[in-house]
């Protein structure tokens, strides 16, 4: 082979191999731009959340561990559909809310500031300290309601709600269940029973449900019974308990 065409043979070799390292280099730089585009949106993106969550996180380095709770779990009430006619010749608007098989009929004006509810055969000696503590109040077009809540396995006292807030909730046996459409709440202890719940079953019925304890006594109110029931009849008690099944996840 000539000198001339073994020297054009090796440039040419040159050529394609310098074409080939331009070509590799171009794709590192066109990644490592890539790379860097995408860092400097993740750091923009994360110092953006950073900063809508830092009162949040500030708020909470100051607050008590129940005053964290109470934000979390504050109750925006369940909220009134436009309140119906009793059918009355004088029309007064009424609410109605169910217990077991029976459906009560409550005035709205009646319940500004908080009234007790009864609940008419459970009012007598000791029992009434069962639901002497039940207050239902409306206000702004919503329910509210003002309760007690002991737990079945001790009765110790793990949950006071008033109205819209709790001033005491023990999160290791309660769960706390608000809808977020203000359509119901849901209290359920920690072997799964229903302490405490207020849902519609229809349009304008709200369904009250849940187990009330006193000293001697055991209310229960089930979706179609209301019970009563003493310490030494707790099996009769839990299977009338486990009548009221969990309904948050249809919140």
């Amino acid at each position: 082979m000539s000198r001339k065409k073994q020297l054009s043979i090796e440039g040419t070799t040159k050529n394609i191999a310098n074409k080939k390292a331009g070509i590799v280099q171009k794709a590192k730089l066109f990644f490592k731009t890539i790379y860097g585009v995408i860092t400097i949106i993740g750091v923009i993106g994360a110092f953006i959340l950073l900063l809508i969550d830092t009162p949040n996180k500030l708020k909470g380095l100051f607050s008590t561990p129940q005053q964290q709770w109470e934000d979390q779990a504050f109750f925006r009430g369940i909220l009134l559909p436009p309140y119906s006619s009793d059918g009355s010749s004088t029309v007064k608007p009424v609410i109605k809310i169910k217990i077991g098989t029976y459906i009560y009929r409550i005035f709205p004006n009646h319940f500004q500031e908080g009234v007790p509810f009864s609940i008419p055969g459970f009012q007598m000696n000791a029992n009434t300290s069962l639901f002497s503590d039940l207050t239902l109040k409306i206000k702004s077009g919503r329910l509210y309601i003002s309760t007690t809540m002991r737990y079945i396995a001790n009765r110790e006292v793990v949950g006071k709600m008033v109205f819209n807030k709790w001033t005491l909730f023990k999160s290791n046996i309660l769960t706390f269940y608000p809808a977020d459409d203000g359509k119901g709440l849901e209290v359920v202890d920690k072997q799964g029973n229903v302490v405490l719940s207020l849902f519609y079953i229809d349009s304008n019925t709200i369904s009250l449900q849940g187990y009330f304890l006193g000293d001697e006594w055991i209310g229960i109110i089930a979706p179609d019974q209301v019970g009563l029931y003493k310490y030494a009849n707790m099996n009769y008690a839990m299977n009338l308990i486990h009548q009221i099944h969990a309904v948050h996840a249809d919140f």
